[in-house]
């Protein structure tokens, strides 16, 4: 398979991986507790890139309410 293949795969595994979080996130965000903990396991398991997109959405959807946590989990 050529590089640009397996990158562009790479990407679209990525942006997956960080959609299904947010979903995750979006889910639990009526319970703080649930919120750190799925917070904490987006963070292990996103790239570089993929957290600071991770860093905003959380910040700009749940910043409100969870400031915090948000700014203590980065």
């Amino acid at each position: 398979m050529s590089p640009i293949l397996l990158y562009l795969q790479k990407v679209k595994t990525w942006k997956a991986m960080l959609e299904f979080c947010k979903n995750v996130l979006t889910k639990v965000s009526f319970d703080r507790l649930l919120f750190a903990k799925e917070l904490k396991k987006s963070i292990k398991w996103l790239s570089r890139e993929e957290l600071i997109h991770l860093r905003s959405w959380c910040i700009q959807r749940f910043g409100a309410m969870y400031g915090d946590l948000i700014h203590e989990s980065f």
